[in-house]
């Protein structure tokens, strides 16, 4: 669904990615930090996707309006978006039916509350839920990860079901309250001679009809079209009758943004991502602010009362690029008080800008001596630096470019896989 999130997406796939050791005589292999993509299954599926990344790195280059359209080359008579219908018009008559609506909430817990999903970026949770409270975008992952889940569950045949319209919905887990689509996708199961939706990002609570579903995306759900597609189908613009199978790897590497983006969304809400990632999401318990023990406390600028603990690090929303910014107090004026955030994602008097990645606790990385790695996401290099100085505000030092020494860092050696 496309959105302008573009600076935040990208930056998954630009980001350097840090990893340290804690004493200066550690191996070099180190024990990390913070990545940004997922630990994926079998490296035998890298190499299988690497044509398919490049892809995707050239279509978010170009644009986040169809960043992931063109993974795959649309398909301009079966595509999903070509062959839809009023849903009056959908055949159901040859799909595999489901033995009883049990299994559908079965598979509508498990789909909803696993988590399978393990982040090499996230230190605090050892595993995530498919991004269900992350609405706004990835409906088209999402749907893929669940397929993939209740395949492996051993479940019959799924579909995924496509719909086309004016399409929105509130929700609290949207920073400004709702958004609106041109399309959605979920998975759907056919029981007792009717299609069953699993969405938990539209309903917590249960497994919906195709007309309940309908209702809760639109105010006009009679102006809407569908596409009943096969369980590969990917996108709106890919074959809904006969796609190609994307690999696990390629779907991990794509929810690890959407996972980043939820983590970094619960705490712009300032809610707890810690507890409700965790075991206590929304749907178990109403959701609340809390701390955040792995990162610095972070709050939001407030105009009534503008002054803070140098040190502290804020959230941000930033309305005009629809990103969640992060900004380090570094000064309080002569009334402590501090300036307000700058809007150009630069430094000011008061504010150092940290970037759009969610924010480690920097306190981990501190210490001269330390061993860290440089990660290059897409190249299979590791560039290996000691930390020779702190940077400022005692903390670590931008790398340098090449693989050199810098006043911070000394450079100890590349490997390339």
């Amino acid at each position: 669904m496309p959105s302008p999130y573009q600076n935040l997406v990208f930056s998954c796939f630009s980001v350097v990615l840090l990893l340290c050791t804690t004493n200066a005589s550690a191996d070099l292999d180190g024990s990390e930090i913070f990545v940004s993509n997922a630990r994926f299954e079998s490296e035998n599926h890298k190499a299988a996707s690497v044509r398919q990344i490049e892809k995707f790195k050239l279509a978010i280059s170009t644009g986040i309006g169809n960043y992931f359209h063109d993974i795959l080359s649309p398909d301009e008579v079966n595509g999903a978006n070509i062959v839809a219908k009023p849903l009056s018009e959908i055949d159901i008559s040859n799909i595999q039916s489901w033995d009883n609506i049990s299994q559908v909430n079965d598979i509508f817990t498990s789909g909803r509350d696993s988590r399978f999903l393990i982040l090499d970026f996230e230190k605090a949770l050892d595993k995530r839920r498919i991004s269900w409270m992350f609405p706004e975008e990835g409906c088209f992952v999402r749907a893929e990860v669940l397929k993939n889940h209740i395949e492996k569950l051993g479940f019959p045949e799924v579909k995924k079901l496509f719909v086309f319209g004016d399409l929105g919905i509130e929700s609290p887990n949207i920073v400004k309250g709702n958004v609106t689509w041109w399309y959605h996708v979920a998975v759907a199961v056919k029981v007792d001679d009717k299609m069953m939706v699993i969405d938990p990002s539209i309903s917590d609570d249960k497994p919906l009809t195709v007309a309940e579903w309908s209702n809760k995306l639109s105010s006009t759900p009679e102006d809407l079209t569908y596409s009943m597609c096969d369980a590969d189908t990917f996108g709106p613009l890919h074959s809904c009758t006969n796609p190609p199978r994307f690999t696990a790897y390629i779907t991990d590497f794509l929810q690890a943004i959407f996972l980043r983006l939820e983590s970094s969304n619960l705490v712009t809400l300032q809610r707890d991502p810690l507890q409700e990632l965790a075991d206590n999401p929304p749907w178990k318990t109403a959701p609340k602010p809390g701390t955040l023990p792995f990162l610095h406390p972070l709050k939001a600028p407030d105009d009534a009362n503008p002054t803070g603990n140098i040190g502290d690090v804020y959230a941000s929303f930033n309305g005009d690029n629809e990103t969640v910014e992060y900004y380090q107090l570094v000064a309080l004026d002569v009334n402590n008080e501090y300036a307000p955030l700058p809007t150009n994602q630069e430094d000011n008097a008061s504010w150092k800008y940290l970037g759009d990645n969610y924010p480690v606790d920097f306190n981990r990385l501190k210490g001269v001596g330390k061993i860290f790695k440089r990660v290059h996401l897409f190249s299979n290099q590791i560039d290996y630096f000691r930390q020779v100085k702190l940077g400022p505000f005692s903390f670590p030092a931008r790398f340098p470019q090449n693989e050199q020494d810098s006043e911070h860092w000394e450079y100890l050696q590349t490997t390339r896989n």
